[in-house]
């Protein structure tokens, strides 16, 4: 399964995967890149770069590390990567805001390997990605 988690700019588009197809599909049907990733993945246009992206299982399928089936990963300061979902924002390490709250309630338990849960390593790496970006 292809992911995208994308952060636009107005000069500079960073993906993660193969966007390849993204712009073929946008050349093929005469739109924008731009547009045709705001229709397909949700994915706002904005004149800053983007600190934050909408993820769900869909997007991580069977590996989906939380018990909510959508949240947003982002970062905040630059500094502090997170998962928000319901109201609530979550740490995904250990720097962090004192108000973030812990990840591990809403952390899936993987049914194949009973007593461990899924990696975090993905949702922290895209998150962490964020945190570089500069607006």
């Amino acid at each position: 399964m292809k992911r995208f988690v994308i952060a636009l700019t107005l000069s500079t588009l960073q993906a993660f995967s193969n966007c390849s197809q993204v712009a073929q599909a946008a050349s093929v049907e005469g739109r924008s890149l731009g547009a045709i990733l705001n229709q397909e993945y949700a994915v706002p246009i904005q004149s800053k770069a983007a600190t934050s992206a909408l993820v769900s299982r869909k997007d991580y399928g069977e590996d989906w590390q939380f018990v909510m089936n959508t949240g947003i990963l982002g970062c905040e300061n630059q500094l502090y990567p997170y998962f928000k979902a319901k109201g609530h924002t979550y740490k995904l390490t250990e720097q962090t805001k004192p108000e973030y709250e812990s990840v591990i309630p809403i952390w899936r338990g993987n049914p194949n390997k009973i007593g461990t849960k899924f990696s975090l390593l993905e949702v922290i790496e895209v998150a962490m990605n964020f945190c570089k970006v500069r607006n």
